[in-house]
């Protein structure tokens, strides 16, 4: 079925009172960093080589950075952390020392519970691997902004708005933002869009725990 809150076709309609109840104000995918957020390739742990001036290390040294990246390739791949030069980074460098939220690239297209995203510290960044979400003021508001997208509401959002295995900033397009000076729950979230019985179990069955 063709709608107006996104350019694909939508194959189950029962998403779609709950889509006209949320596609108003500002949406999350404004947090959303563009690919590559730091400048960053994705090969920087797996070839380390092919970034000479990284100086990449697994211990920090003087004005190091940490970096948040993955390792090895397809289903062996790994999250893992170093600490590079900050020369090496390009993009966003103001958000460096802030406080941010980094979210995987690529999952299966089938999964309804995404991987958990990262919670970054200041004086830290990403490879292309991940997002970049925020930043935010202080740590307080990276936890919340991090109670919403673990919600099933932002979550079944999230699923209706990725139609592949690629994430990008447009994915996050249906899920409205918040305001992330206060935490966020499912219950307060099916108030504030006036949810029914109905569309919260259809939430509800179609995300489950995680095992």
């Amino acid at each position: 079925m063709k709608n107006k809150y996104f350019d694909y076709v939508i194959r189950d309609v029962r998403i779609l009172p709950i889509l006209q109840k949320t596609s108003e104000g500002k949406r999350f995918s404004e947090i959303v960093s563009s690919t590559k957020p730091y400048g960053i390739r994705k090969y920087l742990f797996n070839e380390p080589k092919r970034y000479p001036s990284s100086n990449l290390k697994f211990i920090p040294f003087p004005e190091s950075v940490k970096v948040y990246g993955v390792k090895g390739l397809k289903g062996g791949a790994k999250r893992i952390t170093g600490y590079v030069s900050p020369q090496i980074i390009s993009n966003n460098i103001d958000t460096v020392q802030k406080y941010k939220i980094f979210f995987t690239t690529s999952y299966s297209t089938g999964a309804v519970n995404p991987p958990d995203p990262i919670l970054s510290e200041p004086n830290s960044v990403c490879t292309e691997t991940f997002l970049m979400i925020g930043p935010f003021q202080n740590q307080q508001e990276q936890q919340n902004c991090y109670s919403y997208m673990d919600t099933k509401f932002f979550k079944i959002l999230l699923y209706y708005g990725k139609g592949t295995m690629q994430v990008t900033k447009s994915v996050f397009n249906l899920v409205p933002l918040q305001d992330f000076s206060e935490p966020w729950t499912d219950e307060k979230l099916y108030k504030k869009y006036g949810l029914t019985k109905e569309e919260i179990a259809f939430i509800d069955s179609m995300i489950r725990p995680m095992e």
